[in-house]
């Protein structure tokens, strides 16, 4: 199994230095037949990794292209929580903390406009619903449950963790929007920066 996925890693190291590749080039390249490339990029298609196109040739019959699709251009190394880091310093060396704090609410209302439209004509447990469902399928991985009082907003993993980690402002930035599609007052109870096991937010019922 080990060996299996090893070589499907290999097929999306050369296509991601390639740009693309076919059946035979692949096969080539790794020293294995036309048909175990086959076999792995069948896989690799069926998960979403890998997309394929037709090619003619001047002679013979056409051949299949493979190239990465979004999702696995997704799967390499980034560094985009560095560069962020480097202009929020730069930001609040220039201007100080308040232009954090600017910034930060102007992100959650840039959110709330995002999701506005959504949660028209929903009552506020269907609105959080619906939210949990679009966190989870960002990478939030959350769920909710109905108190006394209100709701309870789980989110098992933080989108904005390595980001947050340097700047604790960021950490606003979901309270303020979630205060904004809720309509009502919105506090964190619990952290994972503050080695909790999720961020939760308690999410109060209209008087």
């Amino acid at each position: 199994m080990r060996e299996m996925q090893a070589t499907r890693q290999e097929i999306l190291d050369i296509l991601k230095r390639r740009g693309s590749a076919s059946v035979d080039e692949l096969a080539r390249d790794l020293g294995l037949t036309s048909m175990c490339i086959r076999q792995h990029l069948s896989v690799l298609e069926r998960d979403a990794l890998v997309m394929s196109h037709e090619e003619r040739q001047r002679l013979g019959r056409p051949r299949n292209i493979y190239a990465l699709t979004e999702r696995a251009e997704e799967l390499f190394p980034r560094s985009y929580h560095l560069l962020l880091d480097w202009v929020l310093e730069e930001i609040e060396a220039m201007d100080g903390e308040d232009k954090i704090k600017q910034l930060v609410e102007r992100l959650a209302n840039r959110l709330y406009r995002q999701h506005a439209i959504e949660m028209n004509g929903k009552n506020l447990e269907e609105k959080v619903a619906s939210l949990a469902g679009l966190l989870s399928n960002a990478g939030s991985l959350a769920d909710w449950e109905k108190t006394a009082d209100g709701y309870l907003l789980h989110e098992h993993n933080c989108r904005y963790h390595r980001v947050a980690l340097r700047h604790r402002q960021i950490c606003r930035l979901e309270l303020l929007f979630l205060g904004k599609l809720f309509g009502t007052e919105v506090e964190m109870s619990e952290c994972l920066l503050d080695e909790g096991p999720r961020c939760t937010y308690k999410i109060m019922s209209p008087a």
